[in-house]
């Protein structure tokens, strides 16, 4: 699953990168590895975002893997702005897109025999997961040199959210194929550090 988004943002990329190299934006990529602490036990993160650049303006998309709380793929757009004429500046950052959950263990209903799954009403209901929202915004600073590759490092407030939704039995008399629908929905505010390396 991860390959074939990854291979989407690639290929997404390529002919807008091609349009923007003529008018003289320059294509490069930042892969980045973080560390969140937030409400729950810290975890970490690590992406790859594809950018264009020019004068002191970069935008792009990119796609990672998020294992703070709930593992995720989030898919987003990113704009940069950096300041001063130095190789050595700082920079700020947006970001925002689509959260992509993946199946955790507890998403399957038990095994009780090998490749025959338990399904009964005294199992646990199944969970389904749907995307969520993802966000963030931050500052840091770039060690670059005469090309503008070289270390960032960066602290970000960043966002992220998860729906799960799982159906019972209605305790009903008259239609007993109604479902009652249990819907939960996890919002998870992080501060990130990050580092990375500029292409």
């Amino acid at each position: 699953m991860y390959r074939h988004i990854l291979l989407l943002i690639i290929c997404m990329n390529l002919l807008p990168l091609y349009i923007f190299a003529q008018a003289k934006w320059k294509p490069g990529a930042l892969p980045e590895v973080g560390i969140m602490a937030g409400s729950y036990e810290p975890s970490g993160d690590a992406r790859a975002t594809f950018l264009l650049s020019k004068n002191s303006w970069s935008m792009g998309m990119g796609a990672g893997i998020d294992w703070y709380r709930f593992k995720s793929v989030p898919v987003y757009v990113q704009g940069r702005k950096t300041f001063g004429q130095k190789k050595n500046k700082p920079f700020v950052l947006a970001s925002g897109g689509v959260n992509l959950p993946t199946k955790e263990p507890a998403q399957e209903a038990p095994i009780f025999w090998p490749g025959i799954r338990l399904i009964d009403s005294w199992a646990p209901p199944v969970k389904t997961a749907e995307p969520g929202w993802y966000a963030e915004a931050g500052a840091g600073y770039g060690f670059f040199n005469k090309k503008q590759r070289g270390l960032t490092l960066s602290l970000n407030w960043v966002y992220k959210s998860r729906t799960e939704w799982y159906e019972t039995d209605a305790p009903s008399i008259a239609n007993s194929n109604s479902k009652d629908r249990t819907t939960t929905t996890y919002m998870m505010n992080r501060l990130a550090f990050r580092l990375g390396w500029k292409f």
